[in-house]
């Protein structure tokens, strides 16, 4: 078992007898779970604000409306980063833009 092991597994030390198999097992079960540990660590998922929400919701059916004021989601951010200056919104409220295009996706498919 012993030379199986050396060829098929790099353990990184050496195996000489049964208990070095136990104790190699045993380090390469750690490890494993050590790898699959989940951590708590996570930040809650931040929420869109209503209001956000909705200043997105009526530029999107404004652009549906009138093709000529259609905007992509980059032009909704640079938007809601204006209202930001301007002392609507705050910045932690604006979204980024991968959000947004997540958004305009779902008002289309209604």
């Amino acid at each position: 078992i012993a030379q199986a092991i050396k060829w098929y597994i790099k353990l990184g030390f050496e195996v000489e007898n049964g208990e070095d198999i136990e104790n190699a097992i045993r380090d390469i079960a750690g490890w494993a779970l050590k790898e699959n540990e989940k951590t708590k660590s996570h930040e809650p998922a931040k929420r869109m604000t209503a209001e956000v929400k909705r200043l997105l919701e009526i530029m999107f059916y404004t652009g549906t409306a009138n093709l000529r004021q259609k905007m992509n989601a980059q032009q909704m951010h640079e938007e809601l980063l204006q209202r930001v200056h301007q002392g609507e919104l705050s910045e932690g409220d604006v979204p980024k833009v991968s959000t947004i295009q997540n958004l305009i996706s779902g008002f289309s498919r209604r």
